[in-house]
């Protein structure tokens, strides 16, 4: 990854009141050692600057996590941030996810063009999910619809013997001079 980009990205989708990542990027092992617990647990939103983006439904940049009072000292402490970007993932008015970086490193900041670049790259990400989404619904009406072809085709072929069986119970009623 790029000295651009930060030391970890990733996207992550919202599930409730937690995130779950989808896919995260670390450069090196340690930052891999620091964020593999993200990728294990579910990411609470409440206390966070994740849970202020989605919340806000606006890009939070924090340039120095240190001194924002909008992060937990205990999530602080859990990832070792030094530097943040958080952006929502939009589509029709509605928070899909974030796409985050973070910077671990204390000689090194996000800045405006970061935060720029970043908003570039979460609107390109909230289309492929929202277009993802929209392929599972297709999928999802289609085996309804194939289900409902299926249900018709079985409905017609009992309801072809059972109107012989009708038919001649009929006519054995009119044959005894019942009706």
């Amino acid at each position: 990854m790029s000295e651009e980009v930060g030391e970890a990205c990733g996207i992550l989708t919202v599930e409730g009141e937690h995130l779950r990542p989808i896919i995260v990027f670390t450069r090196g092992e340690e930052d891999k050692k620091s964020f593999k617990l993200l990728t294990d647990n579910p990411i609470p939103l409440e206390g966070t600057i994740t849970g202020f983006c989605i919340q806000n439904k606006e890009p939070v940049l924090v340039a120095d996590v240190e001194t924002d009072q909008r992060f937990l000292d205990s999530y602080k402490q859990l990832v070792n941030l030094r530097s943040y970007i958080c952006v929502p993932l939009m589509a029709r008015g509605e928070v899909l996810g974030v796409l985050s970086a973070a910077i671990l490193s204390p000689s090194r900041r996000f800045g405006t063009s970061d935060l720029s670049l970043t908003v570039a790259l979460a609107d390109r990400a909230a289309a492929a999910l929202e277009n993802a989404n929209l392929q599972q619904q297709l999928i999802q009406a289609e085996k309804l619809a194939a289900i409902g072809d299926l249900v018709s085709g079985v409905a017609h072929e009992l309801n072809n013997p059972l109107s012989v069986i009708l038919g001649y119970s009929q006519m054995m009623l009119w044959g005894s001079g019942e009706e």
